[in-house]
């Protein structure tokens, strides 16, 4: 294979690595958000926890 085809190759592969670099930032960029988003969401639930099981806690002891 001549050089400059090499050359050609080598210059395709490196904007395809680029391409996909660049993709896989913004995918990394977008799993952090949505991972902020999963946290947020499990706080949220948590909170709420608490009262569901001191409303089970008490039917429990209702039904004993």
């Amino acid at each position: 294979m001549p050089i400059a085809e090499w050359e050609q190759e080598y210059a395709d592969l490196k904007t395809q690595r680029d391409s996909d670099y660049t993709k896989l930032k913004d995918t990394r960029a977008e799993v952090a958000e949505l991972q902020k988003i999963r946290k947020c969401v499990d706080i949220a639930l948590r909170a709420d926890q608490p009262e569901q099981t001191q409303n089970r806690a008490k039917r429990h002891d209702i039904d004993r």
